[in-house]
């Protein structure tokens, strides 16, 4: 009898496994900025609390939905750089017989240098038109 005693105990400390947790419901969510390429939303919603929210930051160079616009000139001279820059690589690797990784590491130094001069020379074109 010993035995089915201990199989009425084993059947006495089964318990019911509690039911899974769902997830909550999701609610639809708007999106509150569109893609730059869709144009700046103007949305007048009772749930913003910003004055801000949905302007468009009219005067700001990086407003909402505006690309900065690059003169034809410009991508012209990125395209002729990009190219002296990969011949100037060639010409030390193959001709010079320079090893890969110094010509490498010399083309790189002159864009470093290169992009840094873009940059001072936007910077200061930018700060005269303001």
């Amino acid at each position: 009898m010993e035995r089915g005693a201990i199989l009425a105990e084993r059947d006495t400390t089964i318990t019911e496994l509690p039911e899974p947790r769902r997830p909550a419901p999701v609610e639809a969510v708007t999106p509150t900025a569109t893609p730059h390429h869709l144009g700046p939303t103007r949305t007048s919603s009772p749930r913003t609390s910003s004055p801000h929210a949905g302007s468009s930051h009219v005067g700001s160079p990086h407003a909402a939905g505006a690309e900065p616009e690059v003169s034809g000139l410009t991508v012209l001279a990125y395209g002729i750089g990009g190219l002296g820059l990969a011949g100037r690589f060639l010409h030390l690797w193959l001709v010079q017989q320079k090893g890969l990784v110094v010509s490498a590491g010399e083309v790189l130094g002159i864009t470093f240098a290169v992009l840094l001069g873009v940059s001072v020379i936007g910077t200061v074109r930018r700060a005269q038109r303001r």
